[in-house]
């Protein structure tokens, strides 16, 4: 720890010195690709990082666009409304390496073919964005984050357009957060209820994948610089600091939300069998679903009205997890107004029919485990209805 310290003490008072300083001509640039790991959910997409090495002016740093602290105050209420700010943080690459290297993640560097004008215009711009009133930015997952930053750098300092190669393949956003995150997993689970029908348009440039730092290597791979005078290409080596995958667990199949979810519609339709037996209605099951449907639906109601998230906009996901759940799970506890429930689930009827033909048609992407959670939700305010139309309430 106190070598860390010393390191960073050591390196900041280093700034000030090169902050003005002409690059040697043997100075170079790369583009550092951190391999994704399964450590946190921030480390699930990888992260991008540019390197820039000069060893006549003892030079070899990394500038990362990536730094948070989840210290910072109010950083959840930040995160969710999608407030969050990042900050440009300059280490020494050794450290850099080291820290990825204890997260197991292979670290892939791509030398660039810039030229000394280009290196030193970079250089300067990096320099220039460290300084304090400069280094903050407001963090955006897809237009504005750790990947998308150093290419706006780099397509800023070169002399000429940068032009990413490779064929776009027929994807979407969501289609690209699925191939990190797992198409079964309770993560995925989670975005694919934030996510509305904005992120499954089709992705029409090659630059629009590059807020995935894998797909900023495999772009640079084929990318040129394209001037009045020549077509460079923009690599010239690629190096792999290569580090053991620590083997993953794969959460067992019960355990996945697809089948958990399966699972709860066959309880709701044992309790359905149970309350044929008993003639009695289970309203303590009612009031669970509902208001916990209902909770998602002001969760994704504040996203779509107050949340600088983008892609979280069109959410279809409100016709099943209706924010006005919660209301109806609440007033069930008053046994004398149940009747009178009867016209909501018409109405509830009707969104949730609606929501099953948009799981069909694809107007918006809904994740398989939704299908349960949505007939299951359908079967209950049916029961409800068919309920309270021959019998008085329990």
């Amino acid at each position: 720890m106190r070598r860390i310290l010393f390191a960073a003490v050591l390196l900041c008072c280093s700034l000030n010195l090169f902050a003005d300083i002409e690059l040697s001509d043997s100075a170079k640039v790369s583009i550092l690709t951190c391999e994704p790991s399964s450590d946190a959910v921030y480390t699930y997409f990888g992260h991008t990082a540019i390197r820039i090495q000069d060893a006549q002016n003892n030079i070899d740093w990394t500038f990362n666009y990536g730094v948070f602290s989840f210290d910072q105050p109010f950083f959840i209420p930040k995160f969710i409304k999608g407030t969050t700010d990042y900050e440009l943080g300059i280490s020494y690459t050794d450290s850099f390496l080291n820290t990825y290297k204890q997260r197991n993640s292979t670290v892939f560097e791509q030398t660039l073919n810039l030229t000394a004008e280009e290196k030193q215009k970079l250089w300067n711009a990096l320099m220039l964005n460290y300084k304090p009133e400069n280094r903050t930015y407001r963090y955006n997952f897809v237009f504005d984050n750790c990947a998308t930053r150093p290419c706006t750098m780099l397509s800023l300092c070169c002399n000429g357009d940068l032009v990413y190669g490779g064929v776009l393949r027929k994807t979407t956003y969501r289609k690209l957060v699925e191939e990190h995150v797992g198409a079964d997993s309770w993560l995925k689970f989670g975005i694919d209820l934030l996510l509305g029908a904005d992120a499954d348009q089709k992705i029409g440039f090659c630059n629009e994948e590059l807020f995935l730092p894998l797909y900023v290597m495999q772009k640079i791979k084929n990318a040129v610089i394209v001037s009045d005078d020549e077509i460079r290409p923009i690599l010239l080596s690629e190096q792999i600091y290569e580090t053991p995958r620590k083997e993953q667990k794969n959460l067992p199949s019960i355990f996945k939300p697809a089948f958990v979810c399966s699972l709860l519609l066959l309880l709701s339709l044992l309790i359905f069998i149970i309350e044929k037996k008993r003639k009695k209605q289970a309203i303590w099951f009612d009031i669970s679903i509902f208001s916990i449907t209902g909770l998602i639906g002001i969760v994704i109601s504040y996203l779509m009205l107050f949340s600088e998230h983008p892609l979280v906009a069109n959410n279809w996901n409100l016709l099943w997890a209706n924010p006005l759940n919660l209301i109806f799970g609440a007033l069930l506890l008053k046994k004398s107004i149940r009747k009178y429930l009867i016209y909501y689930q018409y109405i509830n009827c009707a969104l949730l029919i609606a929501a099953l033909l948009i799981f069909v048609v694809k107007i918006q992407s809904f994740n398989i485990a939704f299908l349960p959670l949505i007939t299951l939700i359908l079967i209950r305010a049916a029961l409800y209805i068919g309920n309270y139309k021959k019998n008085s309430p329990q």
